[in-house]
């Protein structure tokens, strides 16, 4: 699984479940760092979140190309989840997690693994009675 590697990983969406993932300690003790937070809103460019400033979606290719990024977090609309995702490939990244809900088209060799909290809590509801 390669846990023994520190993995940089770029959130991308700085609205309130981006805050959130960028806050959460959970990722540090795993071996995944959140390392960048990119938004395309001139109201959270420049913002601290949990030590990081968000920077403009303008820098993402740039920045994670640089620094050979692999793993990236989406958490922003359906309507530009593909754009994104796009600009990531073309960045290098290999691996998404995405919030988006909406299905993503990406290269064979890259892999995104969904995360809609909506669907999850349909699926718990199986298991109660109404």
């Amino acid at each position: 699984l390669h846990l023994t590697h520190e993995w940089p990983v770029a959130l991308v969406g700085a609205g309130y479940l981006g805050h959130a993932i960028a806050h959460y300690n959970g990722f540090q003790h795993r071996g995944f760092r959140i390392a960048w937070v990119f938004d395309n809103d001139p109201d959270k460019i420049g913002v601290e979140m949990n030590g990081l400033f968000v920077q403009p979606i303008d820098e993402l290719e740039a920045t994670l190309q640089k620094h050979q990024a692999k793993i990236a977090i989406v958490v922003v609309p359906a309507a530009v989840a593909q754009e994104i995702t796009d600009r990531l490939v073309k960045a290098g990244i290999e691996s998404i997690l995405s919030y988006a809900p909406v299905n993503l088209n990406v290269p064979p060799h890259v892999h995104v693994s969904y995360s809609d909290p909506v669907v999850q809590m349909q699926q718990m509801t199986y298991y109660v009675k109404p």
